[in-house]
């Protein structure tokens, strides 16, 4: 099997002379990760002054929660509605992911960089993806939910369990464009495919996130760079992987 290193070497050989590509790609994704590393920031100096407030005046933290309405039924249905609308977000920022991987996978696979950026972002957004990607996407949540229930663990070895589950889908589709591939198939053969290489994916993208432990600007900006690797890494692994006797 390859190694990581030489999974990168080779994400940076593909990468040569087309990074404006890559970017422009990536452009939507970049800039959530340079928000979130601001917003992780902003976040933790709130909780940290809440924390230094409360340590000097410790008698705030004799109300009840009642009294602070966290209970209340306004709150809950807001968080209710909250949590139903971050997961609509959540699906479609990965749906955009998803078209961003499926150009590049084209592109490394023919060597040809020459197509439109937007139109690869928003590639799932069309009647030949999007339908099968949302029922994708909701079955392996569902599944994730479930293996959740048990453990972290069990949860985290599943979803790279998974990992392959998009691309089988697609080479499927274009191998027999006139037969829907089945939704459970698809996830069976990224299980079978993914049998051995779970641990190797796990440290590949291990590999990549030291950064984001920083909580700031420069963290989005170094994960957002990296991630124009991890990518094509983590796609030359695919092909790899796919080509597993």
């Amino acid at each position: 099997m390859v190694s990581r290193r030489e999974l990168k070497q080779a994400a940076r050989h593909k990468l040569r002379g087309h990074w404006g590509q890559a970017i422009s790609l990536n452009i939507i994704q970049i800039i959530l990760a340079i928000i979130a590393s601001i917003g992780f920031a902003f976040i933790g100096g709130v909780i940290f002054g809440a924390l230094i407030y409360l340590f000097f005046h410790p008698d705030l933290t004799s109300y009840q929660y009642n009294n602070l309405g966290f209970l209340s039924h306004n709150n809950i249905v807001a968080g209710f509605n909250n949590n139903i609308l971050n997961f609509i977000i959540t699906m479609l920022v990965e749906f955009v992911a998803v078209g961003a991987l499926f150009t590049m996978l084209d592109w490394f696979r023919t060597d040809n960089a020459n197509f439109s950026a937007t139109r690869g972002m928003f590639s799932i957004y069309t009647k030949k993806y999007f339908l099968a990607t949302l029922c994708l996407y909701l079955i392996m949540y569902i599944f994730l939910s479930l293996w959740s229930i048990l453990l972290l663990f069990p949860a985290i070895i599943k979803h790279y369990s998974y990992a392959q589950t998009y691309f089988i889908y697609k080479d499927e589709l274009n191998a027999h464009p006139d037969d829907r591939p089945s939704y459970l198939n698809c996830i069976t053969q990224s299980r079978e495919l993914m049998d051995g290489h779970k641990t190797q994916l796990f440290l590949l993208d291990l590999s990549f996130i030291a950064g984001a432990s920083w909580g700031s600007l420069l963290a989005g900006l170094l994960v957002s760079g990296s991630s124009l690797i991890t990518k094509p890494a983590k796609l030359i692994f695919t092909v790899v992987c796919a080509a597993k006797p």
